[in-house]
């Protein structure tokens, strides 16, 4: 179990797929989540990108959440400023919290064990040429693939807003939008 001075638990049921809605594919314990520069992104520790805005602003905008990060002053950020807090989704223990920014950017990052030195110099070019070739090659996605991705994130998106409008509090979030 999480403890931490500055990270708070909201009380709301742990939302099944938004992860996957907002794009997320990993399979982090600790994920955060915050709106910043435009865009919304997500952070697992090693991996860290834009996600899909729908799904993060109606969890946002959702009466528990929005109530909560009000009450505490967390702003998870806006257009015309940057995240002060995030939130982290805990899937080992089904939790949803908020906190500073860089104190939950800092439990994504310290589930990991800490990564060997790599000497980049101690490597022949060749094979730091390899591996970067790799590494790249990896890291892309064919057309198919991509769409494959974005239909699973859609599948996951209906899923989320079904689960969503189930939840008390969800006529507000109707009316708000």
């Amino acid at each position: 179990m999480l403890d931490h001075p500055y990270i708070h638990p909201i009380t709301v049921a742990y939302p099944p797929q938004l992860l996957r809605a907002i794009g997320y594919t990993g399979a982090a314990r600790f994920v955060s989540l915050c709106y910043s520069a435009s865009e919304t992104t997500y952070y697992d520790g090693h991996i860290g990108a834009d996600a899909c805005y729908w799904p993060y602003r109606q969890f946002t905008e959702f009466g528990p959440v929005r109530l909560f990060c009000e009450m505490i002053g967390a702003n998870l950020g806006h257009d015309d400023a940057p995240p002060s807090h995030a939130l982290l989704f805990d899937a080992h223990d089904m939790r949803v919290l908020v906190g500073p920014r860089l104190a939950v950017d800092s439990v994504a990052q310290d589930q990991w064990p800490p990564l060997a030195a790599l000497t980049l110099a101690a490597l022949p070019p060749a094979e730091l040429e390899r591996i970067v070739r790799e590494a790249l090659a990896a890291a892309r996605l064919s057309p198919a693939q991509g769409a494959a991705r974005e239909a699973e994130r859609q599948v996951a998106e209906a899923a989320f807003m079904a689960w969503l409008h189930q939840q008390p509090g969800s006529d507000e979030l109707a009316r708000r939008n």
